[in-house]
């Protein structure tokens, strides 16, 4: 499984950040807390933050949310679950596979109308919620921005197992929907509309404050 811990939502605090990477260790036999680092400042220069601010305060979140998933998986008990944490600029970045997956990812977003139209309307979403009333960019350079992250973490995600090392296909799990995942990975937008077999998405939300209670 691949928990994704997004650095500007504000939905993974502590709490539900380590009860969810424990949930994850105690249910799946591999599991790899994904958190973009410093992906992620893409995202807070979108909503309108400097470039150096914005990587300041990805690289901090980052750090902050590895300590939360590390404390979850220290919680599995008796599950014999692994937990890997790898970091975007050391372990994913630089993977082939990974630089391979983009190139086409890239290629899909120039070739494929739908495709654009989703990005655009998914990165709209992220650039007008909780924009700062001092962005001094606009909102259509704030998506533009904001693409980059969407497109790199999708690219990850093509080919995770491969890029993680895990024999075997790999669920992404979130606490709500991700409608241009969803349809990214169901092959809406490619020629062929075959849907990626190696990766898929669960919705996972904690409901009450005691452990295990989802």
């Amino acid at each position: 499984a691949i928990v994704g811990l997004s650095s500007a939502n504000s939905y993974y605090n502590r709490e539900r950040t380590v009860e969810t990477v424990a949930w994850a260790t105690r249910c799946f036999e591999h599991t790899t807390a994904f958190i973009p680092g410093t992906l992620s400042s893409h995202t807070y220069e979108a909503k309108g933050h400097s470039p150096a601010k914005a990587r300041r305060k990805a690289r901090l979140s980052a750090n902050r949310l590895a300590r939360f998933a590390e404390e979850g998986g220290a919680l599995r008990g008796e599950a014999t679950g692994t937990l890997a944490i790898p970091r975007w600029n050391a372990d994913i970045r630089p993977d082939p596979v990974f630089r391979e997956q983009l190139r086409r990812v890239r290629e899909r977003f120039q070739d494929s109308a739908p495709f654009r139209a989703e990005v655009y309307d998914t990165c709209r979403a992220v650039a007008t919620n909780n924009r700062r009333p001092d962005a001094t960019a606009s909102v259509e350079e704030s998506v533009g921005v904001a693409s980059e992250f969407l497109l790199r973490e999708l690219a990850f995600l093509w080919r995770c197992d491969e890029v993680l090392g895990v024999d075997g296909p790999m669920v992404y799990v979130y606490h709500k929907r991700w409608p241009v995942f969803e349809r990214f990975a169901d092959g809406q937008f490619f020629e062929d509309g075959r849907a990626l077999e190696n990766v898929g998405f669960m919705v996972v939300t904690m409901t009450r404050r005691e452990l295990g209670a989802w």
